[in-house]
């Protein structure tokens, strides 16, 4: 009985892929955080619960994992700690008041220093049209279809580069997320009062992005911008992976940039440490990916 249970183990632990291990690393050390946090975070028992039970579909999402999968299957499996990216980002909002408080009025006072102005009220006074209004939700919602169709693009075209790409994808998500949870802060649309803190719905985009919004934001991961370090990173591997597709995207991402601060999902600050922290982040998945892949 020991020796076929210590066989199921070796098999399951040797089927974890590299995305499953950066997965569980990350499932662990939010789980160590909430530990030590655990007289300040609400419904910690819960949060170490969920953690055991999303270990244990991850270890048999890996011991189901085989060559013989149908495509269906295989594709679920490479793909589910992408499904999994919306609920952990909430999760920051839970975690990341347990030790500091939200540093919104420190990055406003750096704003006013460098800029005299706060440009996340100023840019949509200034530029109030309908158009550019439209133009710029529509340059936020061009996030989504970067990431979504570079994947489904790799995944079409060369399944080993989209490994590779989901486990960078993931693993700078996990990055970010820790990064808010130990640099807490809310964003101008949560921080300031209406009628700063609002920018008004005109056409198609615009209501899409506030629907978005409503089903998904939380007042949390404004610093830095992961909006703009993510369409970095995609930026990067479209660049290596598919030139054809690389100009289009670079005009996306021209968009995406201005658009975090016109619709007030971040300050200028948070992009600017989003454009800094990108090229480590990424280098640091690339090597993670490289020493998990042996």
């Amino acid at each position: 009985m020991y020796r076929a249970l210590h066989r199921a183990w070796d098999s399951t632990v040797t089927s974890l892929t590299p995305v499953d291990q950066i997965t569980l690393a990350y499932i662990w050390i939010t789980g160590v955080y909430a530990v030590v946090g655990w007289e300040r975070l609400d419904y910690a028992g819960a949060h170490l619960a969920f953690r055991v039970v999303l270990s244990l579909l991850i270890l048999l999402i890996a011991l189901y994992r085989n060559n013989n999968m149908s495509r269906a299957g295989r594709f679920v499996t490479d793909i589910y700690p992408l499904l999994l990216l919306g609920l952990f980002y909430n999760e920051t909002d839970l975690l990341n008041n347990v030790f500091i408080p939200n540093l919104d009025p420190w990055l406003v006072s750096i704003e006013n220093s460098i800029f005299g102005m706060q440009p996340s009220i100023v840019f949509s006074e200034v530029f109030s049209r309908s158009w550019f209004n439209e133009l710029m939700f529509f340059g936020y919602f061009s996030y989504f279809v970067l990431i979504a169709g570079f994947l489904l693009t790799e995944y079409r075209k060369n399944k080993e580069h989209f490994r590779h790409d989901v486990f960078i994808i993931t693993g700078s998500f996990y990055i970010y997320y820790l990064i808010f949870c130990l640099v807490p802060a809310a964003g101008p649309q949560f921080h300031f009062a209406a009628p700063e803190s609002e920018v008004p719905a005109t056409y198609l985009f615009s209501h899409l992005v506030k629907f978005i919004q409503a089903i998904g934001e939380r007042p949390t991961g404004a610093f830095p911008s992961s909006h703009v370090a993510m369409a970095m990173i995609i930026l990067t591997l479209l660049y290596r992976r598919n030139r054809l597709a690389f100009l289009p995207a670079v005009v996306l991402v021209v968009l995406l940039i201005p658009s975090t601060i016109y619709i007030k999902a971040h300050y200028a600050v948070d992009v600017l440490g989003g454009l800094l922290s990108f090229p480590a982040v990424y280098l640091t998945n690339i090597r993670l990916f490289r020493h998990l892949d042996q």
